[in-house]
């Protein structure tokens, strides 16, 4: 399943900074009962979550009262009670009233109350807060990231709602970037968009258990990496260690979606892999992980090893040359604003 994140209509009413959250909470408690934690898609990077801190207020249509089944349209009922229950919040979103119902005038006042969000995920809002993959619908590259705290998000982001990380390694790599070139038309500036549309057409590989196990591990090392407590744990290393778990973890996709081209000039990633036994970062303490990912990376990049020896006549197979014959890939780092319609 693909879903799209929520639509406001008014980001400056429902998107909240933090003076502003701490506010709300200060004025009424119950407000922490319908903030949460947001993610727009700008922010969304590969691997990782940039910029600001923001919040949301996860305000459904005929809220307080949404879980009923017996309202039709904009309830007063419902106003009623959200402006007893939430005080706070309801203040807050009072003050924003005209515009809030300026917004689309076929609905607003009609279908749902003013004070709601204009699509809030009838149909799916649970799953924002289970894990899930998150990517941005415009992108130069796959940018691929995975929340498990809840965030949720906008309607630049769409999300899979799926705790396997070895799903998000094969969306992240080059095999993915180049099937998405080939069936996504390009916007403004070289932007693709990542729509249900094309990403249902996306081939999926059948992985075994052990191999789906050592994907998940090395993917599980980027999203530390990339993480915050990686972050500030990282040295002068740091990056070299990420550009060569980025450049494996794609090689284990090729064989993945190649074996037969890989095994037959005994390229065989995964079995080198099982020996190396990358660590579980689940199960080291966090004060070790860096330590951990470091003594990995001294034994899979020594200059005799095995692996890196594997990795560059990786290079060499037809079936990479042609998916990686592309320009200088781009960062991921840019915004796609520019490519909008």
């Amino acid at each position: 399943y693909f879903f799209r994140g929520v639509t406001t209509g008014l980001n400056e009413a429902f998107i909240l900074d933090r003076a502003t959250k701490d506010r709300l909470l200060r004025e009424d408690q119950r407000s922490a009962e319908v903030i949460r934690p947001f993610l727009r898609g700008k922010n969304v990077k590969r691997w990782r979550f940039e910029g600001a801190e923001s919040w949301l207020l996860f305000v459904p249509w005929h809220f307080p009262l949404h879980e009923r089944t017996d309202i039709a349209g904009a309830s007063k009922e419902a106003e009623t009670q959200f402006a007893r229950q939430y005080k706070a919040v309801y203040n807050h979103l009072h003050s924003h009233r005209p515009a809030l119902e300026d917004r689309n005038r076929e609905e607003t006042g009609v279908r749902y109350e003013w004070y709601a969000l204009q699509r809030w995920g009838a149909d799916f809002a649970g799953e924002f807060t289970k894990p899930k993959i998150v990517y941005p619908e415009l992108a130069l590259v796959p940018e691929f990231a995975f929340d498990e705290t809840g965030l949720h998000v906008d309607c630049t982001v769409y999300f899979i709602p799926n705790r396997r990380r070895a799903l998000l390694a094969l969306l992240n790599s080059s095999v993915t970037r180049y099937v998405l070139n080939n069936i996504s038309p390009a916007v403004r500036g070289g932007f693709r968009r990542f729509k249900a549309i094309y990403m249902q057409q996306l081939p999926i590989p059948s992985t075994s258990p052990a191999q789906q196990a050592l994907c998940e591990r090395l993917a599980d090392a980027l999203i530390w990496l990339h993480s915050p407590a990686g972050r500030k744990a990282k040295d002068a290393q740091t990056g070299l260690m990420i550009a060569y778990l980025e450049q494996w973890l794609n090689g284990l996709v090729y064989e993945l979606f190649f074996p037969g081209e890989l095994h037959a000039r005994r390229l065989k990633l995964f079995d080198e892999t099982a020996k190396l036994n990358p660590p579980d970062l689940a199960k080291v303490r966090a004060g070790d992980k860096l330590t951990a990912l470091q003594e990995l990376h001294w034994k899979a990049y020594a200059k005799d090893a095995t692996l890196r020896a594997m990795l560059f006549d990786l290079k060499s197979l037809d079936v990479v040359r042609v998916i990686e014959d592309v320009d200088a890939a781009p960062t991921g780092d840019e915004t796609p604003e520019d490519a909008q319609e």
